[in-house]
């Protein structure tokens, strides 16, 4: 199985000009725990998480402060047409739960986590099939 299969709704991103707080009302409106902050041609530039949210305000930052200050800039990404297994290693190697999926241009298409992985029946049988 490959990686564009665990998509299961349109990406949502965002510029490197949003605010901390305009992110945290998109997470809160979408049901979703990161943004990947995206340039003019959709390739991704950096991520911000729930995590890197509360940091920010645990840190005493404005609500308006432009999201790119708190983001993390190393964005892990996978190819749509990668297998589960490399998204797997990835995100234990990284120790990360999301990973920013990209097309053949490098272009934004998904995000998956790691509860997209696990919560496949197919995949949990594939990964017992296949070392990691």
């Amino acid at each position: 199985m490959i990686v564009k299969n665990l998509i299961k709704r349109n990406v949502i991103t965002i510029k490197s000009t949003c605010t901390i707080k305009e992110a945290a009302q998109i997470m809160i409106k979408e049901s979703i725990g990161v943004l990947p902050i995206v340039d003019n041609d959709n390739k991704p530039i950096a991520i911000v998480s729930e995590r890197d949210l509360i940091k920010a305000i645990a840190h005493g930052l404005s609500t308006n402060t432009n999201v790119i200050e708190i983001a993390t800039k190393s964005v892990v990404t996978i190819n749509e047409n990668e297998s589960i297994s490399k998204a797997a290693k990835l995100m234990k190697n990284y120790k990360i739960r999301h990973l920013v999926v990209v097309n053949n241009e490098g272009k934004v298409i998904g995000v998956i986590s790691i509860r997209d992985i696990v919560s496949e029946k197919d995949i949990l049988k594939f990964l017992a099939e296949t070392p990691i």
